[in-house]
């Protein structure tokens, strides 16, 4: 069982780590990364927010969260990588290219076509959609018979500042009518 310390809605500072595209270690490189620079960010940052204290602090992963591509063991593997951080401060995500992306994903704009090809592994964001529970209701359906997926867009207030987490990569245009 784990506890952490949640913001006062009247502190006048913030304090957070925001980032990207860690990933999780394995026992090979994926991409351009290396095992251990995913282990190093979780461990500098899991130091400081040790330091911290009681201090309210929150983390902010924004896309790329594990790189799994269809493979739910690296999902595992991802959790037990940031307990250190998740078991102690608020942990908030936005999806990325690496978590939904695939060729017959319905509602990806469409300049991502030529870019992001099957940079998810067939996972079409349902990992994601499944195992976080961010502020809000945002979800896109996704065209399959897999639920829809989750904690595209959402925004939240954490001391002096108001969080806007969105992925860049969803197509958000409201369809003309015909």
């Amino acid at each position: 069982m784990f506890h952490f310390v949640s913001h006062d809605g009247y502190s006048d500072e913030t304090v957070a780590f925001l980032f990207g595209d860690v990933g999780t270690a394995t026992p090979y490189n994926t991409f351009d990364h290396s095992p251990q620079e995913s282990i190093s960010t979780t461990k500098w940052i899991s130091r400081d927010i040790e330091a911290l204290g009681d201090k309210p602090t929150l983390v902010s992963h924004i896309g790329d969260i594990s790189y799994a591509r269809g493979y739910s063991w690296l999902w595992d593997n991802f959790f037990t990588q940031i307990e250190p951080m998740a078991s102690k401060v608020p942990y908030h995500v936005c999806i990325g290219n690496h978590e939904y992306n695939w060729p017959l994903q319905p509602w990806r704009p469409e300049w991502s076509y030529s870019i992001f090809e099957s940079d998810g592994g067939g996972e079409c964001g349902v990992p994601y959609g499944l195992r976080f529970n961010m502020p809000g209701n945002s979800s896109e359906p996704t065209g399959t018979h897999a639920p829809a997926t989750r904690n595209l867009y959402y925004s939240f207030d954490v001391g002096v500042v108001h969080f806007v987490d969105i992925s860049t990569e969803t197509n958000f245009y409201r369809e003309q009518p015909v």
